[in-house]
Parts: structure tokens; C-alpha cells; sequence
């Protein structure tokens, strides 16, 4: 297995899921590849129904009993994950052009441990800074804790807003690079989900301030690459 997608989401919506799957399938990697989703909320309707729009793409489906925060839900997908790579999405973007998965991984190397595309919102520009956290790859001996160059998961108390952020600078701090790719471009189409509850994202960003308080935006440490 070559690629692994791996998608979390709080329930299923089908103007959210629907066009990233589709959007796979119009543009499906350029070897073998498979889909690990996880998330809570949905009916037994909506689940056959997303069942249906997978048939074509080898997948695993983590169906859980309540909602969780994405950290925890793409730690369940990067667990069960069989790809020599590892594209981390979220269940909100779209992929606009093929080659997209050859082209994001192409980069890594023994330095360059993560790469991330950048994000066009509908009709505007695509814009390329910070950490791209809703679409990114890297090798999966970076989750692997027998690796030379061991990062690991998530960290699951710093919540969705952070926990991407959180893994970049704990990569950073390792001595690894993280680039992003300008000529891969995916839509995002920034839905607002559900959270759950008010005080989720203030505690993940106390968490984050106290573990990286010298640092403000992940774009100081994230570099463009350039063919």
C-alpha cells in the first residue's frame, strides 16, 4: 500500500464528504491507496450511504459512539493505516488537479519530514502561508515509536485548532523541516462543524501556549518548496 488518506469528521455530511470522495475518485493517487475515515453522529442511513460512495476505494471506517476531537479520530486513522504514506485531510476540501498525492509526497526525505498543499477558498487566490493543517503528508515512521525519527500522534488535549500546529512544532523542535508546495493546490471550503463544547478550543489553546510559548504562527517554521 502506497498512500493512505485519512479523513476525521464529527458526523456525515454529505456536501462535505460526498466532494472530497468524489474528488478522489476523479483524481485518485498514482499507486495504491486506501481511505481511513472515523467519526460519530451519523445514522445507520447516512452510514450506508457513505458505504455506497466507497465501494470503488479500499477503506476503514472507525464508527464511534459519540463525538470526539479530531485529534483523537485521526489518531484511530493513522493507527489502522497501511500506506507507506500518510495524507493527513480535512472532511471539508476538495482536490482540483491530478498527480496531487505524487506531487505532495515527493519532497520528503530524510530532513523534510511533512509537507502540506495550500488552500483556495472558492474563487479566491490560493494562500500559501502557515501550516496547512487540513491537507498534508509525511511517511509513517513518523508515527512509527521503533523510528529513528519518531514524532508521533497527535496530541489529543490540544483539540482540532491546535493539534495540527502542535505536531509541526514538535517536528520542528526534532530538527526536521516541514515545507509546504505551492503547485498543489486543494479547495477548502472552510464549513463550520459542530464543536463540542464552548470551552474545547480555549483549553487546546492553553495547552498549546503553555508547551510552545515562544512561538506565535507555524508559518515562521514552515519553508516553500520550489521544483
Amino acid at each position: 500500500m502506497k498512500y493512505s488518506i485519512c479523513i476525521p469528521f464529527f458526523k456525515i455530511y454529505k456536501h462535505r464528504l460526498e466532494p472530497l470522495i468524489n474528488s478522489i475518485k476523479q483524481y485518485p493517487p498514482d499507486g495504491e491507496y486506501e481511505c481511513c475515515l472515523s467519526g460519530a453522529g451519523f445514522s445507520e442511513e447516512e452510514y450506508l450511504s457513505l458505504m455506497e460512495s466507497l465501494v470503488a476505494i479500499p477503506h476503514h471506517i472507525h464508527r464511534l459512539r459519540q463525538i470526539v476531537p479530531m485529534a483523537i479520530s485521526q489518531n484511530l486513522n493513522w493507527a489502522t493505516a497501511k500506506g507507506q504514506y500518510i495524507i493527513s485531510c480535512d472532511e471539508d476540501i476538495r482536490f482540483t488537479h491530478k498527480d496531487w498525492a505524487s506531487m505532495l509526497v515527493a519532497p520528503l526525505n530524510d530532513k523534510i519530514v511533512a509537507v502540506s498543499a495550500v488552500q483556495q477558498h472558492r474563487q479566491e487566490h490560493p494562500s500559501p502561508e502557515g501550516w496547512a493543517g487540513y491537507c498534508w503528508a509525511m511517511k509513517r515512521d513518523a508515527i512509527e515509536w521503533q523510528s529513528k525519527r519518531f514524532i508521533g500522534f497527535f496530541d489529543c488535549l490540544t483539540n482540532a485548532c491546535f493539534s495540527d500546529g502542535d505536531w509541526a512544532y514538535r517536528a520542528h523542535s526534532l530538527g526536521y523541516k516541514l515545507v509546504r508546495r505551492p503547485d498543489v493546490i486543494i479547495l477548502h471550503k472552510r464549513n463550520h462543524v459542530k464543536k463540542l463544547g464552548p470551552s474545547e478550543d480555549i483549553l487546546g489553546k492553553r495547552r498549546f501556549r503553555r508547551k510552545w510559548p515562544n512561538h506565535k504562527d507555524s508559518g515562521e517554521i514552515v519553508e516553500c518548496y520550489l521544483t
